[in-house]
């Protein structure tokens, strides 16, 4: 009796250590080559694309592709308001969409008035004659310009000027990043009333916009 008992004690120890021996053992299963792998953290997908989604939902370069703007509206001669400076720009929400230019104001004191907004261009001072075509695309942070420039009794060239990048805004400024054709930054003041945007290129003009 005891003898037994002995002898079921150590088998019972025996099982127990192989069962402890097994459980240190690495239990995950062998990879298959046919098995799927896992990304690490973080990490990016086998045959994801490791760009991240451009914001404009194309390619940046596709912001000058002639195809992704049509530059249409009227022809816009400048007209100058006799005044010191531009009004102050109110900022707003830019909404997106098509603008088109409806109007170049050049804001200047003294007294020649013979490009005064009731007095026609021709005769002004050089530049005076110059007409523009331009329309404005917005599209979440990016916006793409084209412009068509001719002169007044002349033809507006066929083929566009483009330009196009991303935007932000604060307060009453803009802050325009070009990445074509070239890369660039400038910081220019802006208003939105309604469906009208003005932008402020410089500091004595104004080029308002209609969104279509």
């Amino acid at each position: 009796m005891g003898r037994r008992l002995l002898f079921t004690l150590a088998t019972l120890t025996s099982v127990a250590i192989a069962s402890l021996a097994s459980g240190c053992a690495d239990e995950r299963p062998a990879a298959t080559s046919g098995g799927a792998s896992i990304p690490p953290a973080g990490g990016a997908r086998d045959g994801a694309a490791s760009e991240p989604p451009d914001r404009d939902g194309g390619p940046t370069g596709d912001l000058c592709d002639p195809s992704a703007i049509e530059v249409d509206g009227e022809d816009v001669a400048e007209v100058v308001v006799r005044a010191e400076t531009p009004p102050d720009p109110l900022g707003g929400a830019v909404q997106p969409g098509t603008y088109v230019l409806t109007e170049i104001t050049r804001f200047a004191a003294g007294g020649d008035v013979r490009d005064d907004e009731d007095g026609g261009g021709s005769g002004g001072p050089a530049g005076s004659d110059k007409l523009t075509r331009k329309s404005l695309v917005v599209a979440g942070d990016t916006y793409r310009f084209g412009e068509r420039t001719g002169t007044v009794g002349g033809v507006v060239a066929a083929n566009p000027t483009l330009s196009g990048g991303t935007f932000e805004t604060s307060g009453t400024s803009m802050t325009l990043t070009d990445s074509c054709p070239t890369a660039a930054a400038r910081t220019i003041g802006y208003s939105t009333v309604g469906a009208t945007l003005s932008l402020y290129p410089t500091k004595d003009r104004r080029e308002t916009y209609v969104l279509r």
